[in-house]
């Protein structure tokens, strides 16, 4: 075919186009624009030489854009054919909404090249009506993932059901080398094992998973990543966000010890006691922990130090140059859990491997004279046999301080996020029912219909942050610990759910409940959930019947309420006691969705645990466990409501 006949081939087609009312655009890679018929090109108030490296008009909507990429980035790179039903922002503001047909544009080597786009006015209202509720849900979703996840220093991630990135922290794109919004999270994470089936499954089944020791391919770091499903406001899984811890320097951390304690296990016990008491031996030995980037000390079976490297001397406060010796607590060195409560000497990790017991990575505080600061370490320890005799114990500590503040700055952040949101959202929620209390009347029932909407969902968001700011404050609030008995908190947390509990069909049993040392106000908290919860998930055709008892474990009291109503699913039972986690709609039943993390933190603080039995068929039995106090139990007491 001649070059004149081509030419004139191309006109003739182009001038078909332009005879269209479709919108017809060609974009090639990354979206830009390279071609589009009149019909397009009016609509958007542009012309042929506009088109010159632009991706979209400046009139549309950011997070609009932001869809067309990643729907062109996902014809681009798969090759198929997309359809959907977008809204287009006319040059003049108004929005319309389209069905496009986005297809893959292929060279003679049939390599996708760019894409061929075809709109025209959406026919069915119902898709319109369901594009625009995505649209809505999917920007206001996104507005506040962004604002949340980006100024967050740990690496984080947000991707959206089809996987492509909407928003990333500061520590992602400082692990990654560069911004990845819109890619796909399996063409910026990839490594030793694909990540796309256990991403699609928390997406589609809602519950957590985590993935431990991702090797990335490009960079070879070591990662652990959590991956959780975040949701629309309507309540439909929006997409995951993922969390990554890098672990690099730990595994590698841990590879050494594995190595030397090898070397150590291997190593002829019979000439233990003579190497270490041979001043070379002792000097390979003295320079293998001086290697380590962990504290270690080796204590005699008097509990004496016998030998420490120069990381142990720094983190316990005192000069590398200046060795440890004589007794750990000569050092002024007290050791507390996390919380700030001291620890028993007989469960310090020293004490208990001296005692032929082990301690593997538990965090402790630490605490000296010349510290202006306190330190967390992650403390493990064990026996040090020789011929089946415990000669003396070992310790190795690593410094997890920074890893401590970071979370404790990730809570803080909840902390004022959530204080600081209430009065934005009281104000928007007053002055939408003022606006309706005093021009209801003039209003049609749609728009009344809508500001019901952001009336309702200000009110939801409202009881989150509350709840929210509860939950960030148990953290940290002082534990007033008494000897309480529970039968007394049972009683003032019936009070208190007087309102919610009904005049009739209500049985409340607690019987033989022990005296304990708790918070009393704590476990009101606890008590009002687990009887709240009970009575709001009843089941209508039967009588309510809730009992609470106690049991001794020997070490511990297992308190339980159980009770005749709906039950919880076998595949639930972890997932409930997680922030936001709700089995049903807040319309159905409404609430907060903090309430039973919040019991799971307060029993935790008390060194208890807590959990649900899910195998009866007829309700549901929540307890938890507190360590034994003295105290005798309470009579058998009887309340019918």
């Amino acid at each position: 075919m001649s070059k004149d006949s081509k030419s004139r081939d191309g006109k003739w087609f182009a001038d078909v186009l332009n005879s269209m009312s479709e919108f017809v655009l060609v974009k090639g890679a990354r979206s830009k624009l390279l071609w589009a018929n009149n019909a397009f090109l009016e609509y958007y108030g542009l012309t042929p030489e506009s088109l010159q490296d632009i991706v979209d008009s400046e009139h549309s909507d950011p997070d609009d854009t932001l869809q067309y990429v990643r729907d062109d980035h996902e014809v681009f790179t798969t090759g198929k054919t997309l359809s959907v039903t977008e809204p287009i922002t006319k040059f003049d503001g108004s929005v319309g909404y389209y069905d496009t047909l986005k297809t893959p544009l292929v060279n003679k080597d049939n390599v996708v090249v760019g894409t061929v786009g075809t709109s025209r006015p959406a026919e069915s209202e119902m898709l319109v009506e369901a594009s625009s509720a995505q649209r809505i849900d999917r920007k206001e979703t996104a507005d506040i993932l962004r604002s949340v996840v980006t100024g967050i220093p740990l690496p984080i991630v947000v991707v959206d059901a089809k996987q492509r990135i909407i928003a990333e922290s500061g520590g992602f794109e400082t692990l990654i080398g560069h911004s990845c919004k819109s890619r796909r999270i399996e063409e910026v994470l990839s490594g030793s094992e694909s990540l796309r089936d256990p991403i699609d499954n928390v997406i589609a089944t809602g519950i957590e998973h985590r993935v431990s020791n991702f090797r990335m391919a490009k960079s070879n770091h070591l990662l652990d990543l959590f991956v959780q499903p975040w949701k629309l406001p309507s309540n439909e899984t929006g997409g995951a966000l993922i969390t990554i811890n890098d672990v690099t320097a730990l595994d590698a951390t841990q590879q050494e010890l594995l190595h030397r304690n090898r070397q150590l296990e291997n190593s002829n016990i019979a000439n233990q006691q003579a190497a270490l008491e041979s001043d070379t031996q002792r000097g390979m030995l003295e320079s293998v922990m001086e290697a380590l980037s962990a504290g270690v000390i080796v204590v005699g079976s008097d509990g004496k130090i016998l030998l420490s490297n120069k990381e142990a001397s720094l983190l316990l406060g005192r000069d590398e140059q200046s060795p440890l010796s004589g007794l750990l607590h000569e050092y002024a060195v007290t050791f507390q859990n996390p919380d700030g409560t001291e620890v028993p000497e007989a469960d310090l990790p020293l004490t208990q491997a001296l005692d032929g017991g082990t301690v593997e990575g538990v965090v402790l505080r630490v605490r000296t004279k010349q510290a202006e600061v306190d330190k967390y370490l992650t403390v493990s320890a064990q026996p040090l046999l020789i011929r089946k005799t415990i000669r003396g114990a070992s310790m190795v500590f690593m410094d997890i301080s920074a890893r401590m503040r970071d979370q404790r700055d990730l809570e803080e952040f909840a902390f004022v996020a959530s204080h600081d949101l209430q009065e934005p959202i009281r104000m928007t929620k007053s002055y939408v029912d003022l606006f309706l209390s005093e021009y209801g009347d003039t209003l049609d029932e749609n728009s009344k219909e809508y500001l019901g909407f952001v009336s309702e969902g200000a009110s939801r968001m409202q009881r989150m942050v509350r709840g929210l700011l509860t939950f960030s404050q148990e953290r940290y609030a002082d534990l007033q610990l008494e000897e309480v008995d529970l039968g007394d908190v049972v009683e003032e947390t019936l009070r208190n759910l007087k309102q919610k509990i009904p005049d009739s069909d209500t049985s409340i049993e607690y019987a033989g409940l022990p005296c304990v040392l708790v918070d009393p106000s704590s476990f009101g908290h606890v008590f009002s959930n687990l009887i709240g919860n009970a009575i709001k998930f009843r089941d209508p055709s039967r009588e309510l019947r809730i009992k609470i008892t106690a049991e001794n474990l020997g070490t511990s009291t297992r308190i339980s309420v159980a009770d005749n109503g709906m039950g919880v699913a076998p595949e639930y039972a972890t997932r409930i006691f997680g922030m936001f986690k709700r089995l049903h709609t807040h319309t159905a039943y409404p609430g907060s969705g903090i309430g039973l993390a919040l019991c799971k933190r307060i029993v935790e603080r008390h060194k208890g645990s807590i959990g649900v039995d899910s195998s009866r068929a007829d309700g549901a039995t929540f307890w938890f466990t507190l360590p034994q106090s003295t105290g005798e139990s309470a009579p058998l007491r009887v309340g019918k409501q």
